[in-house]
């Protein structure tokens, strides 16, 4: 049916009726609250049609012409909007299977497929709070839990099953599966290599394409609740804003180790390659992200073209995978209700915690160098960076 509607609707498809030039988001996801249609992508369409021709009418009536091509375009913004609904929901369908395959192949982590507990089909294909969710569990899948404090067994996450599976759905479901899911699988495997690798000149490779694939991933993480740590086990952290801004600097940095934080992870596999550049790179990069002042534009993926699928239309990129700046904006609306515990993630928590983690690391290092002497190398660079 995918394949049929780009066919034969190619120009309703292939573009986003009625944009201009630079104008990628003109039917983006919206955000709004208290209506069943909330997350979805009507909002822009809605607008438009109810003021299409606002201005003309005061002065007159618009001609057949204008009538035709008003009336035209609708309706192929209408066949776009349901392109978009089959698009998502042929790729879910395709991630579903992909994903259950992998929960029983046995040289790959288990999926954790309760992050989704509850949510509907319908949820995880419109709403915004769910296609975090989905994102989380990706990430978590290929960022590998191995790399979490402790962990000694380091075969994950470089497995031939792992790099095949981040493939097909990099190719399949890039809609669900993000351009920052696959740099951070990237820099994870590349970091497994280094460690693993007895050669000094591997070593060194791989540990900078760790950070180049790294440093580009930070630049996509835009899920609050997750890079907080507050996603994966909600019930343990308060859900109140004021209790969060009282949360010290040590307390915001265990939450995200502990709750499998993104940055968290790939802060601790950059400190193993003594890459502590990297580290404070990609906590000010996370950072920048959620700053209304400074964000960050991660729709430019022109270092990244490489790895983009080659059936990705381009009002595609990155579409689902934006952080919203709205400060009124709950994107876990709807999410809640299917019994989903939820918490609300302020962009001034998650810069807190990557500050926090960026701290705690400095601190670790400052009490390692009675012992190692070698490390007051890394903290003299690091307090240079930062």
């Amino acid at each position: 049916l995918q394949n049929l509607m780009k066919e034969v609707f190619g120009p309703a498809v292939k573009n986003i009726p009625g944009s201009h030039a630079g104008d990628s988001e003109m039917m983006d996801m919206t955000a709004g609250q208290g209506r069943s249609s909330s997350n979805l992508i009507s909002q822009s369409l809605q607008y438009q049609n109810q003021t299409r021709f606002q201005n003309d009418s005061r002065d007159r009536q618009p001609t057949e012409k204008e009538l035709s091509t008003a009336a035209c375009q609708a309706e192929e913004r209408n066949i776009h909007a349901i392109y978009r609904l089959v698009s998502r929901s042929v790729q879910l369908l395709t991630l579903i299977d992909h994903l259950y395959r992998a929960h029983f192949t046995s040289s790959l982590p288990d999926v954790e497929f309760g992050l989704i507990h509850g949510l509907t089909f319908s949820q995880l294909v419109t709403l915004k709070g769910a296609q975090d969710r989905v994102e989380a569990m990706l990430t978590n899948l290929f960022s590998g839990s191995s790399l979490l404090p402790d962990h000694d067994d380091r075969t994950v996450v470089s497995s031939v099953e792992s790099d095949n599976l981040c493939s097909m759905l990099s190719q399949q479901c890039y809609l669900y599966f993000s351009i920052g899911s696959r740099l951070t699988f990237l820099g994870f495997r590349n970091a497994e290599v280094a460690l693993s690798t007895s050669s000094m000149s591997k070593q060194n490779e791989h540990a900078m394409a760790a950070s180049k694939y790294l440093r580009e991933a930070s630049k996509h993480w835009h899920n609050a609740s997750h890079v907080t740590g507050q996603l994966l086990d909600a019930s343990k952290v308060p859900n109140n804003t004021v209790q969060n801004a009282y949360l010290g600097f040590n307390e915001l940095a265990f939450r995200a180790i502990e709750n499998g934080s993104p940055l968290a992870r790939a802060i601790s596999v950059l400190m193993e390659v003594n890459d502590v550049s990297a580290v404070v790179d990609i906590c000010l990069t996370c950072a920048r992200n959620f700053d209304i002042h400074l964000m960050t534009v991660s729709n430019d993926l022109s270092g990244s073209e490489e790895l983009l699928s080659g059936s990705m239309l381009p009002w595609e990129r990155t579409l689902y995978h934006r952080h919203l700046h709205e400060p009124n904006v709950d994107a876990n609306t709807g999410v809640a209700a299917a019994n989903v515990s939820s918490s609300k993630a302020t962009n001034d928590s998650v810069k807190r915690t990557c500050y926090a983690l960026l701290y705690f690391h400095l601190d670790r290092l400052l009490e390692s160098v009675a012992q190692y002497p070698q490390d007051n190398s890394l903290v003299e660079r690091m307090l240079s960076i930062a």
